[in-house]
């Protein structure tokens, strides 16, 4: 339980949600991102400790049957293929680690098209709280 509230503590600080303002209902809205946040947490953790799970079992328990090479077919020695992965894996890091640390906001403007009665609105997302918007993922 102390894990998950650092957690999700950290996950708001970094977000750039929980700066305060000092007005009441500031606060009870910061109780529910709280909350809210608390529990996307919780979930995430839980799907997270379940697809693991599955993982593992299905690994100890397929019976990996070893086949013969298809024509033309051949087969690339271990160490090449440990490198090219070891290398993606590298390359993949880097970039991740790169958005988490830019201190530049990640500015978001939502619009509802062809409702103009719905204003837009504005955020900024920082550091580990960038990899909450739809966008980053898609680009």
């Amino acid at each position: 339980a102390k894990l998950l509230e650092r957690l999700c503590s950290s996950v708001v600080r970094m977000s750039g949600l929980g700066s305060a303002t000092g007005s009441s209902a500031h606060g009870a809205s910061e109780a529910a991102l709280a909350r809210e946040t608390k529990t996307s947490v919780a979930i995430c953790l839980g799907i997270l400790v379940v697809v693991g799970a599955v993982c593992v079992h299905l690994l100890a328990t397929s019976n990996a049957v070893e086949r013969e090479p298809l024509l033309g077919e051949t087969a690339a020695p271990a160490a090449v293929v440990l490198l090219f992965r070891l290398a993606a894996a590298l390359v993949k890091t880097r970039v991740l680690c790169l958005v988490v640390a830019d201190p530049v906001p990640f500015e978001v403007r939502y619009t509802v098209v062809g409702r103009p009665d719905i204003p837009m609105v504005h955020r900024n997302f920082y550091h580990s709280g960038r990899f909450t918007t739809f966008t980053l993922w898609c680009n």
